[in-house]
């Protein structure tokens, strides 16, 4: 699994629709009201398999997986980096997606 970023445009339309055209590349389809969520969150869960996150004029796309057991010093850092938390658990598992991120939000 792997960590896929973008650029956030102007218009939280043409976000979705990047968004979209990534999922369906990767054989996964968005629902109507996940796309519905998409204009609305920051974060949302895509067929409970993915996180999609806009921040900070960027758009992750990671695997989701739930934040357990992570040690203080990371949590901290990631808290400090204003990484949302629906997207910590894949960043804990993979250093090479974490470094990626730290240097994008810093």
């Amino acid at each position: 699994m792997h960590l896929f970023t973008s650029r956030l445009s102007t218009h939280k339309r043409s976000d979705i629709v990047a968004i979209d055209k990534y999922f369906k590349s990767i054989g996964k389809l968005i629902t109507a009201a996940e796309k519905a969520l998409l204009k609305t969150e920051s974060a949302v869960i895509i067929s409970r398999e993915y996180v999609v996150n806009q921040a900070d004029s960027y758009v992750f796309i990671a695997p989701y997986i739930k934040a357990k057991n992570i040690d203080k010093e990371l949590k901290e850092k990631l808290r400090l980096l204003k990484v949302e938390p629906k997207l910590r658990g894949y960043l804990a598992s993979d250093s090479k997606a974490l470094e990626l991120v730290s240097l994008l939000l810093q």
